[in-house]
């Protein structure tokens, strides 16, 4: 899974460690010309850009400073709201149930990103996690595998199984596409930013189920 633009990387460490030899190399009146001074220069520049980088996977890189140009994706961290559409047949009609409402929340890190999808009878936690960018199309997009567990008391017409959701990012705060499981449904899923926490329980208005009492 990649965050960063490659080509942005390489300027963002090799012009600024440059610009730190060069600085540190002043400050200390040493001549780069001469071996003992690069012995003395290169531990303090590995120390000082070793603490940046920390502090720039901790929290640096959700600035908006370094967005497009080095960082590719946003903070997606936090609670969103939806809908998810089902091929699912509803067994009384043998239409396709209405959408389902569903709330994800999202940790977001640096380099990681985990999803969680919950609806009034089911919660979904996801692995193999994977953001993409296509530059060619200025598309990014999120695909990961998750296992849906049901609500137990469902288990006769819902039971625990995998699947594999892609969702293209559009702006900051909505991301839609698709998902298809290993019994064999599909179907679309929209979501958009609600809230930058992470909420332990459905929102009032999403919480209820096209399949509620059947």
């Amino acid at each position: 899974m990649t965050n960063i633009d490659v080509k942005g990387k390489l300027y963002f460490v090799l012009l600024p460690t440059a610009l730190l030899i060069f600085l540190l190399g002043m400050i200390f009146d040493k001549n780069l010309g001469d071996i003992s001074s690069w012995l003395f220069v290169i531990p303090k520049v590995i120390a000082i850009e070793t603490i940046v980088f920390l502090l720039f996977q901790s929290f640096l890189w959700k600035w908006k400073i370094f967005r497009k140009w080095l960082v590719l994706f946003p903070n997606l961290g936090g609670t969103w709201v939806g809908e998810i559409k089902s091929d699912y047949p509803d067994p009384k009609t043998g239409k396709r149930i209405k959408p389902i409402p569903c709330m994800s929340t999202v940790v977001h890190r640096f380099n990681q990103i985990k999803f969680k999808i919950k609806t009034l009878e089911s919660e979904s936690i996801s692995f193999s996690e994977q953001l993409n960018f296509d530059k060619s199309s200025n598309t990014k997009r999120i695909t990961y595998s998750y296992t849906n567990d049901p609500n137990l008391l469902l288990d006769y017409r819902n039971d625990t199984h995998k699947g594999t959701v892609i969702l293209n990012l559009i702006g900051d705060d909505k991301m839609e596409g698709y998902y298809f499981t290993s019994r064999g449904r599909k179907g679309t899923i929209t979501l958009n930013r609600h809230d930058k926490k992470m909420l332990d329980e459905l929102p009032a208005e999403i919480a209820k189920h096209p399949m509620k009492n059947k």
